[in-house]
């Protein structure tokens, strides 16, 4: 199970998340959904290693993971990141 407890997340002087608890379950698949400017890719870029937290934790499979950097293996998994696009072909499969 990959978890994220009361992280913080900061450029700068500038907080993007603040408290933010995530969980999700291995062989799930789990969206962010929000409006623009909420954070959503910070907070993928604080898991995936690319922006370090203030304040929080990070683990997978009871692993402690906060600030690993990003070339670190975690684990196998599978990251994708889909931006919205009103151009976005239905032909891709």
């Amino acid at each position: 199970m990959l978890q994220m407890e009361q992280a913080d997340l900061y450029y700068g002087a500038s907080q993007t998340l603040r408290k933010v608890n995530l969980r999700a379950a291995i062989g799930s698949v789990t969206f962010l959904l929000r409006r623009n400017g909420v954070g959503k890719t910070s907070l993928l870029r604080a898991i995936v290693g690319q922006q370090p937290l203030r304040e929080g934790s990070i683990h997978w499979a009871g692993k402690d993971i906060t600030n690993w950097p990003a070339w670190q293996e975690i684990t196998p998994w599978n990251y994708l990141r889909t931006p919205r696009t009103r151009n976005f072909s239905t032909t891709h499969s």
